[in-house]
């Protein structure tokens, strides 16, 4: 009886390491798809365009899903014509997987991204999405071709200095770096879900940059919806060593009861 307080110490130790380090598991996606309505108005807009015949700013030209956009070089991206009058609305862009192969050229980035429910902007890594949009520049303001792209999408708090609300939109594809902050974020995580919607604004990057002009920051260019299925890992090494101890001592002890 004398080894009973040493048991439940060992014991409770056992079971709080195990309930500690399973509790601090992080929930990684599985599959998943984002969805893109553009304003073309918005886009018509840009750098002082406007809506009429010959001075839009910039044009959809293009778009490649991710399985499209995946078997195409960067040089294919900007010389295919697959759609006549490719739709401004419903673009999807796939989750991609934790691993990704780029063709020459392009530069589609992994998921890495691991949350926890409670926590969601204290997330790790990103998700990456696959999928391409091409758009042409107005001639009065330069002409040539844009493309956006390869995306990854992400958490950082800085982005509220810029005035985003923190989820924001990096493209891979030079120019790289952040094109669309979102703002009016809702999130949500239920069940093995999880769900990022917004409407997608001109980043300090590109107004200032890109575009050269200011006043284009924060313009509202197109809506997000992002649904994700999610999964649980399996219980850590140190997790089921810490049950397992537990249940060494537990069955130590009822020897040595039977035996006292």
């Amino acid at each position: 009886m004398k080894s009973l307080p040493r048991f439940r110490t060992v014991a409770a130790t056992a079971w709080w390491v195990a309930i500690a380090v399973t509790s601090a598991r992080a929930d990684v996606l599985v599959t998943g798809q984002a969805t893109i309505d553009f304003h073309q108005a918005a886009w018509d807009s840009l750098a002082g365009g406007a809506s009429v015949p010959g001075f839009e700013a910039l044009t959809l030209d293009e778009t490649f899903d991710q399985a499209g956009a995946a078997s195409r070089t960067g040089a294919q991206i900007l010389a295919d014509e697959v759609q006549a009058s490719p739709s401004y609305t419903g673009l999807t862009y796939a989750l991609n997987g934790a691993q990704v192969s780029n063709l020459a050229g392009r530069t589609a980035k992994p998921t890495t991204f691991q949350f926890s429910p409670d926590n969601l902007t204290s997330h790790t890594g990103v998700i990456g999405l696959g999928g391409i949009s091409r758009w042409t520049v107005n001639p009065l303001l330069g002409g040539g071709k844009l493309v956006f792209g390869d995306f990854t999408l992400a958490y950082d708090a800085t982005r509220l200095l810029v005035g985003g609300s923190g989820w924001h939109l990096v493209g891979n594809i030079a120019p790289a770096g952040t094109l669309f902050d979102l703002v009016n974020v809702t999130t949500g995580t239920a069940g093995n879900t999880l769900t990022i919607s917004g409407d997608m604004v001109v980043s300090f990057e590109v107004a200032n940059f890109l575009l050269g002009t200011p006043a284009d920051q924060g313009k509202d260019v197109g809506n997000f919806q992002f649904a994700g299925v999610t999964a649980v890992p399996e219980p850590s090494v140190w997790a089921l060593f810490g049950l397992g101890v537990m249940g060494v001592f537990l069955g130590g002890h009822r020897l040595r009861c039977r035996r006292g």
